[in-house]
């Protein structure tokens, strides 16, 4: 299916979000929403999210893109990880691009995910070094769980 168009953060940090993707139903008001969990605080660059994942003992800052199919992992580290294919992805001022993955275990508030994680072409990954940021998570942590998204108060529950 073709993506006729892409919703920013400028339009989903007016928000609060419960994602329930294991039940197919997405939450959206622009009253206080609740979730119980794991709070993870927000941060955020040009109105982009970050937060900090920890990845083999270390802490990282990432970005949150929930239109991300994979996550992206700027770090050597990377190639230390068990290979999980190639994939080609998208990017509006890249255009399409093709990346080496690998699967990355990653906890977030506590919480523990394995990733697709890849390598940003370098326009990207430069755009990565300026916030100080290390990656980016996708949406993939959304999969299978009910998470609450609140960017408003700055913080993501899983």
């Amino acid at each position: 299916m073709a993506c006729a168009d892409l919703l920013g953060a400028d339009v989903l940090s007016r928000f609060d979000h419960i994602f329930d993707t294991a039940g197919g139903k997405l939450t959206v008001s622009t009253t206080q929403l609740s979730h119980d969990g794991q709070t993870v605080p927000l941060d955020e660059f040009t109105g982009i999210p970050i937060f900090t994942a920890r990845v083999n003992g270390r802490d990282y800052r990432m970005f949150f893109d929930t239109g991300a199919q994979i996550s992206y992992f700027q770090d050597d580290l990377l190639a230390e990880f068990p290979s999980a294919g190639s994939v080609t992805d998208f990017y509006p001022s890249v255009a399409q691009f093709q990346t080496d993955t690998h699967e990355v275990p990653v906890s977030l508030g506590g919480v523990a995910f394995t990733l697709r994680c890849g390598t940003l072409p370098d326009p990207l990954g430069t755009t990565l070094m300026r916030a100080s940021t290390n990656g980016i998570v996708g949406n993939e942590i959304l999969c299978n769980r009910t998470v609450g998204y609140f960017p408003r108060r700055r913080m993501m529950v899983l």
